[in-house]
């Protein structure tokens, strides 16, 4: 907005106002302020991602604060994604196929909690060794964008004649999940099988 700003007061200083040289140039410094403002995102939640969170919650009992939560969340590329999580990952043939297809996204979700452990005991009368963070994911925007449950499948009879079956159409979402705590690191797999119509299956598969 300050470009933008900026660039109004100095074309007006010189054309005056209501002129078209005035009106061209506050159309191009507002085009120019979306594409500088979106560079500085692109380059925030990518070069630095790791450091910078969308949202911070601050995590407190009654009155008395105990910590924060933060998140954050970006599509990214597969170049990005480590050596360690893509050996996780189902590269089957079926797969790759489909990925060529449909050109696979990945979303990544970043989660930080710090809990200050002795102000968590001073609040608490029992012994707590943690806390249960719940994480709800809402699959409702992907399904509405998805095709029919059921698509017409061509194939041919006992006669060698053409012939039309329904077929099932399902998606498939990946899931890998990393916990950290200090050196500590586990992963966890789910498999989310689902149509226009819902979930139909969650696999959880072994890391």
């Amino acid at each position: 907005m300050i470009f933008a700003t900026a660039i109004a007061f100095s074309f007006q200083q010189s054309f005056g106002n209501f002129t078209i040289p005035l009106f061209v140039a506050l159309v191009i410094s507002y085009m120019l302020k979306d594409r500088i403002k979106e560079l500085m995102r692109f380059y925030f939640a990518h070069k630095l991602g790791s450091k910078y969170y969308d949202n911070k919650i601050n995590i407190s009992i009654k009155d008395s604060p105990i910590g924060w939560s933060k998140e954050g969340v970006d599509f990214i590329s597969e170049t990005k994604i480590p050596q360690e999580v893509n050996k996780l990952r189902d590269n089957s043939s079926w797969f790759e196929m489909e990925n060529k297809i449909n050109d696979e996204k990945i979303l990544l979700y970043r989660k930080r909690v710090r809990i200050d452990r002795d102000k968590l005991e001073k609040n608490s009368k029992y012994i707590l060794s943690g806390i249960h963070d719940v994480m709800r994911f809402h699959i409702n925007r992907f399904t509405h964008k998805m095709d029919n449950p059921k698509v017409p499948l061509f194939v041919l009879d006992k006669d060698n004649n053409i012939a039309t079956i329904k077929g099932n159409k399902v998606y498939v979402i990946n899931i890998i999940m990393q916990f950290q705590y200090e050196e500590k690191i586990d992963y966890k797999i789910f498999k989310v099988v689902c149509n226009r119509s819902g979930i139909l299956k969650i696999e959880e598969t072994n890391s």
